[in-house]
């Protein structure tokens, strides 16, 4: 998936913070008001934006400040899990996080004063959304592989995913065991009644 590429006439209006402080607003008001449709829109268009390249701003300090706010908004949702329980907000919300990354470097990332605590949030929400039933963490994974390619590009220790790694791995491994250990249970137990119903039958 390429970058967002607006109009020039456009690029003012879209990359103010106020238009994507708008859309996170959006996104968790039509939540309250029950309308995950129009949730789903909101982050769709906040996916969009998350796309926009680097010569889209007007220079390193306004892209930045753009960036600080969308790990701040997007980490708001990570601690929260803000509509999570939706397999399609989730799957785009995660889509989000994926397309943060593929836009920007680790190197710019970890320059983001919201970073430290913004990967944090990620990890924890990916240990907690590792141990649930979600159709699809492929975005996620993507997250992190795309991660673990990068460190190799900064100084060692500067991206803090040293330790972070690993724990996904665990995490993700020891959940797919569990979940095969609970479909195995699921599938004896389902065998079991077929037998008692062919018994009194």
């Amino acid at each position: 998936e390429e970058g967002m590429h607006p109009p020039p006439t456009w690029q003012e209006v879209t990359r103010s913070p106020g238009v994507l402080q708008l859309l996170f607003d959006t996104f968790a008001g039509c939540l309250n008001a029950g309308s995950t449709s129009r949730a789903l829109v909101a982050l769709q268009c906040i996916r969009q934006l998350a796309s926009f390249p680097k010569v889209c701003f007007s220079g390193a300090d306004s892209r930045m400040a753009w960036l600080q706010l969308l790990l701040q908004c997007t980490g708001h949702v990570l601690q929260t899990r803000l509509g999570m329980d939706d397999e399609e907000l989730y799957g785009e919300f995660t889509h989000v996080l994926l397309r943060i990354k593929a836009n920007c470097t680790l190197a710019d990332l970890v320059s983001i004063p919201a970073y430290p605590s913004w990967i944090a949030q990620l990890a924890q929400f990916s240990v907690t959304s590792f141990s649930t039933s979600a159709p699809s963490h492929s975005y996620l994974f993507a997250f992190w592989a795309s991660c673990v390619t990068s460190m190799q590009l900064i100084p060692d220790g500067a991206s803090g995913l040293e330790g972070v790694i690993p724990q996904m791995v665990s995490s993700f491994i020891e959940s797919r065991l569990r979940l095969a250990e609970t479909d195995e249970g699921s599938s004896e137990s389902a065998l079991e009644e077929l037998r008692e119903e062919e018994g009194a039958s």
